[in-house]
């Protein structure tokens, strides 16, 4: 239910949606950026540490603790802004499932028992002896489990309607964690989703990072957790067909991109959204060619392009692909249509990946590491403007 509100929501346009997600550190962003982030994302998440010091107490005395960074404040504060610009925006507000960051209010409840001993996890397994390493949440202890909903639930509750949901990051971490990791963790996850959810409404949108294929894990944070949250965002997306060094490398990329698009295909009523670089127009194109051929709709799809989450790391960059509307230097417009059925893989070593749609198709290549989409209106949209 909450996917599909979501979705009504956003009317029937028929052109892709931005996603947003940033921040700025430690001040706010700027009264033309607030005006940009009003008017070109449907969705946007404040991301953590966001503008400490209009929000947080910067004083040496609270360095290190919640009220440095007072990041519960901050989201609703910047919420409330954007939604003075434009109401119908939907915001979010950053909340991690595995990492203690201790820059939100109500993390100096977290007790002691509450974190696993540094490296507990398979990130930090390597790490040198007496290395600092991230803090990460016991899923063992069923207090944590009630706080995190708790928390969770009370930040948007408490926001008056500034806040529409959570972001929720680090999803693929819980399988990791000890001594509860894989299953387990994941199955704690899910019911505490469940709780979120009775919590906040069947309108609130649950928006997390998941869809991850480990080389050693393998596949995390997939279709179960997807059908608790009802919003997935494939951050690892970006990171797919960027490695051309082994066979085996590029039959896993496409063991990734094949393991999002049967999720898709099978549930194309949740929300899926696609992650991207930004930087050049090829760049783009290429991060958008892949979530294109996973993607089960277009129309109703969002995609956000960055090269890092602050603010002036590409956000905020034009892209004409998100308005139909827009014209291709003042020619056709981007009219790709919808998928009319799923990837195919072509080449001689079948990295080349094509995907037919209503008013064009898409083509990506792995092994080279490009992409094309061609529109039935126009010769080709190889170079994006």
């Amino acid at each position: 239910m909450a996917t599909k509100f979501c979705l009504l929501l956003l009317g029937s346009a028929s052109a892709l949606h931005a996603y947003g997600h940033a921040y700025q550190d430690p001040g706010d962003f700027s009264a033309a950026q607030y005006a940009a982030i009003a008017a070109k994302f449907p969705v946007f998440t404040v991301e953590k540490r966001h503008a400490n010091a209009v929000y947080g107490n910067q004083s040496a005395a609270t360095h290190g603790t919640p009220a440095y960074f007072n990041s519960i404040a901050a989201s609703v504060g910047t919420a409330r802004k954007i939604k003075a610009l434009n109401a119908s925006v939907k915001v979010l507000m950053y909340w991690n499932s595995a990492l203690h960051f201790n820059f939100y209010e109500c993390e100096s409840e977290v007790q002691p028992s509450w974190l696993l001993p540094p490296k507990h996890t398979a990130a930090n397994a390597n790490a040198p002896l007496g290395a600092p390493s991230q803090r990460v949440y016991n899923y063992s202890v069923g207090a944590f489990r009630a706080w995190w909903v708790r928390c969770a639930a009370d930040a948007v509750r408490g926001s008056g309607g500034a806040l529409d949901g959570l972001f929720l990051d680090a999803v693929p971490k819980v399988d990791t964690l000890m001594p509860e990791g894989g299953a387990p963790a994941q199955a704690q996850w899910n019911a505490m989703l469940d709780e979120l959810r009775a919590a906040l409404g069947p309108d609130a949108l649950l928006l997390y990072n998941g869809f991850f294929l480990s080389p050693g894990a393998g596949k995390l944070a997939g279709d179960d957790a997807w059908a608790h949250a009802g919003a997935a965002y494939t951050e690892s997306l970006s990171k797919v067909g960027t490695d051309n060094s082994s066979a085996a490398t590029l039959d896993r990329d496409v063991e990734h991109l094949a393991w999002i698009a049967a999720a898709a295909a099978a549930h194309p009523e949740r929300v899926l959204v696609g992650h991207g670089n930004s930087g050049t127009a090829a760049a783009f194109e290429y991060g958008l060619a892949k979530y294109l051929l996973i993607c089960a709709t277009q129309a109703e799809g969002f995609f956000l392009a960055n090269s890092g989450y602050e603010i002036d790391q590409g956000v905020l960059l034009p892209q004409w692909q998100y308005d139909y509307a827009a014209s291709e230097g003042g020619g056709g417009n981007f009219t790709l249509g919808e998928p009319l059925g799923n990837f195919t893989r072509g080449g001689a070593h079948g990295y080349v990946l094509q995907r037919r749609f209503s008013g064009g198709s898409v083509e990506v290549d792995l092994q080279h590491q490009t992409s094309a989409i061609a529109l039935s209106s126009t010769t080709t949209a190889a170079v994006l403007e």
